[in-house]
């Protein structure tokens, strides 16, 4: 009997322990609407959560879009305090927890003294929005990151990260050189500069997180292309102007010169 009713206490506090746990689990639940102009980023922002949390719970991949009218799964669990420490969870990459904080990929790797992009689970991340709002540190507004982040999908979709990265440092090395107007609207639509403006696909543009990102990350400075001024896709142009460049660096399908 002694040995029965012992039993019969753990199995109550394991099952009042385990009805808790689905309690608080069901509450950390939320749900988010989309609205007309919302991006994962902003989300969240919004939740305090993170862009690859939103992206994995609701099965939607970095280059889609979110339409007005969905409903997103929104994991508290998820959160990590945005100034601090952040533990790596599996599946996590420098890029995805830089966006869903706000600050560059660059800006991440100099807060931890990390100078290659590989990360483990279980790994402690300081995170300091403070050195990197993840906007930027020039004169772009957040309405021209987001004219920029057209280009870069337009012109770089299928590209890795860091290639669309260094799209977007060709845009802003040009603002920056006398050979070229030193405003984003003056580089994005000179006449014959961008293939993406002359076949349409620029206009029609929709970026998705990672051109966003892209577009912060260069208007903040980061620059892979170590100040080249053009890029072209050799398989797809053959100009014997631009081949008379000298190319600094070769990133993804395209080439980059000054």
């Amino acid at each position: 009997m002694h040995f029965l009713k012992k039993a019969a206490v753990y199995t109550a506090v394991v099952a009042a322990f385990l009805l808790g746990s689905t309690a608080v689990s069901a509450a950390d639940i939320q749900y988010h609407t989309v609205k007309k102009g919302d991006t994962c980023y902003q989300i969240a922002r919004q939740y305090g959560t993170e862009v690859s949390a939103i992206l994995n719970a609701n099965g939607i991949g970095e280059k889609d879009v979110i339409y007005p009218g969905r409903r997103l799964t929104i994991d508290a669990n998820a959160k990590n305090t945005p100034n601090g420490n952040y533990t790596v969870k599996r599946g996590d990459t420098l890029h995805s927890i830089a966006t869903s904080r706000g600050i560059t990929t660059t800006a991440l790797k100099q807060q931890n003294g990390l100078t290659a992009d590989r990360i483990y689970a279980g790994q402690k991340l300081k995170v300091d929005q403070g050195s990197n709002s993840g906007t930027n540190n020039s004169a772009l507004s957040n309405t021209e990151i987001q004219l920029m982040a057209k280009m870069i999908h337009a012109e770089a979709r299928g590209e890795s990260y860091r290639g669309q990265v260094a799209v977007g440092a060709v845009i802003m090395n040009r603002i920056k050189s006398n050979l070229f107007p030193n405003t984003l609207n003056g580089v994005l639509y000179q006449k014959n500069q961008f293939s993406a403006v002359n076949d349409g696909q620029f206009h029609n543009a929709v970026p998705g997180e990672t051109a966003l990102a892209a577009a912060r990350e260069a208007a903040s400075g980061s620059d892979p292309t170590y100040g080249a001024l053009y890029y072209w896709n050799p398989q797809k142009a053959n100009n014997s102007w631009l081949n008379q460049k000298p190319i600094l660096v070769t990133i993804g399908n395209h080439v980059f010169a000054k």
